[in-house]
């Protein structure tokens, strides 16, 4: 079945991006930011899952990529082996680093910086870590430049929960639900670069938690 979109004369990219399985950290409520935290054994599970949703979905993926980061790189890989792609690593799908919060649950954060989660993201923002609009303009960067690049063609992602939110804000203006781990969402990529809204049922987020906040 043909799911290619066509704009102009440029065919538009279909992207599915994923989260990554659960790792410790996630069952815990610890931010990772970069922290390297492996998948846990329900995140591997999860990961044999998504590969089966993958695989079963009604379009062949063309091309695999995936944060460099081990919970979505392994998540990836397992993904990988069921439809015969092997991820490309892309390190600017990284989750937000958050600096000195890596580690920390938000009770832990609460405790030491009175305010600081209320305030991350806004002017009053006093967090050591990476900017929210660096880290979103790199994720878009990333997600534009794929999608150009693989024009005509149907791309799997898999990254982090920060990063699912940024590009649908980008696309949408405001983040969806949460992503459970291992859930996904769709969006496309235009002939000409712009970051557009899948179909009705494409757009739809599979997986969400329905949680108000991510724990990156």
């Amino acid at each position: 079945m043909d799911t290619t979109v066509v704009t102009g004369e440029r065919p538009s990219c279909e992207i599915v991006i994923a989260r990554h399985g659960e790792t410790a950290w996630n069952a815990d409520g610890r931010f990772q930011g970069h922290a390297d935290v492996p998948l846990n054994e329900r995140g591997q599970a999860q990961a044999v899952a998504l590969a089966e949703r993958m695989a079963s979905a009604r379009a062949r993926f063309d091309a695999l990529y995936a944060s460099d980061l081990a919970r979505a790189y392994e998540t990836a890989e397992i993904v990988g082996r069921r439809l015969g792609l092997t991820p490309t690593p892309e390190a600017r799908l990284r989750e937000i680093d958050v600096r000195s919060w890596s580690g920390l649950t938000r009770f832990e954060i609460e405790e030491q910086w009175p305010g600081a989660l209320a305030r991350w993201g806004t002017d009053d923002d006093v967090h050591d870590g990476e900017s929210r609009a660096s880290f979103a303009t790199r994720v878009v960067e990333s997600a534009r430049e794929i999608g150009v690049r693989h024009a005509g063609s149907r791309v799997l992602l898999v990254a982090h929960g920060g990063v699912v939110r940024s590009l649908q804000r980008a696309v949408t203006g405001a983040p969806e639900a949460v992503l459970e781990n291992c859930g996904t969402w769709d969006f496309v990529v235009a002939g000409d670069g712009t970051l557009r809204p899948a179909d009705r049922a494409g757009q739809a987020a599979r997986g969400a938690s329905g949680a108000a906040e991510p724990i990156v």
